[in-house]
């Protein structure tokens, strides 16, 4: 039996799923998943996958009394406690260009911003719901809501 050679068309990852998951190797969505390899592997680039380039956003509350954070877009998912979310998935430009997020705030509480830090840090912006694409200035790292 021979190789068959797998085009690089983005079909092929495309009719598998629609985000990465992180924690099980594999692309998962409305199709079912089929695992692969681990991004993090030194002889392997999963930054670049069928004609588009997976990223990823993790967000968290610096208080969680304050507020709390979500990812919206392209998967859904909501913050318990302090936790980061978003650690085990990653999506695909050519699939879904951006992530969504918002940060619920508490009544009695003000949104202060998106940091790169849970306490102080750099600003990312003031918005509270927000899209974040791979070419912003920061992705594939943490956005911590922060609070007055």
């Amino acid at each position: 039996m021979g190789r068959t050679a797998i085009g690089t068309t983005k079909s092929l990852i495309g009719t598998f799923g629609q985000y990465y998951n992180r924690s099980s190797n594999s692309f998962s969505g409305i199709f079912g998943s089929a695992t692969y390899p681990n991004r993090s592997l030194s002889n392997l680039n999963m930054n670049y996958v069928g004609g588009g380039y997976c990223f990823y956003l993790n967000v968290a509350t610096s208080n969680s009394s304050a507020g709390s954070v979500s990812i919206t877009y392209p998967w859904s998912e909501t913050s318990s406690g302090t936790s980061t979310i978003g650690n085990n998935r990653q999506t695909l430009t050519y699939v879904f260009g951006y992530i969504a997020i918002v940060c619920n705030v508490t009544y009695g509480y003000t949104f202060k911003g998106w940091y790169t830090l849970p306490s102080g840090g750099t600003q990312i912006t003031t918005s509270n719901s927000t899209n974040v694409y791979p070419t912003d200035a920061y992705y594939n790292t943490t956005w911590y809501a922060q609070f007055y």
